[in-house]
């Protein structure tokens, strides 16, 4: 595993459980901050915390150059 860091904002594209995703908004709420992200294939949104996209090992945030093609 290597410590890279990649950039996670509104745009950025993950893969979550298998799932390829684009993060379409981001809130902070009283206790956390929250992405809303959509499917890729279907338009499903998705509403997750940040701190389950980061921390999890069900994730993998792809890099600016990376696309879900690339996967």
């Amino acid at each position: 595993m290597t410590n890279a860091a990649v950039p996670v904002g509104v745009g950025s594209h993950i893969i979550y459980e298998g799932e390829a995703l684009e993060i379409v908004e981001m809130h902070v709420t009283a206790s956390s901050l929250e992405v809303l992200s959509k499917t890729l294939r279907g338009n499903v949104l998705r509403r997750l915390s940040m701190s389950e996209l980061l921390m999890s090992d069900r994730t993998r945030v792809l890099s600016p150059d990376q696309g879900p093609a690339s996967d």
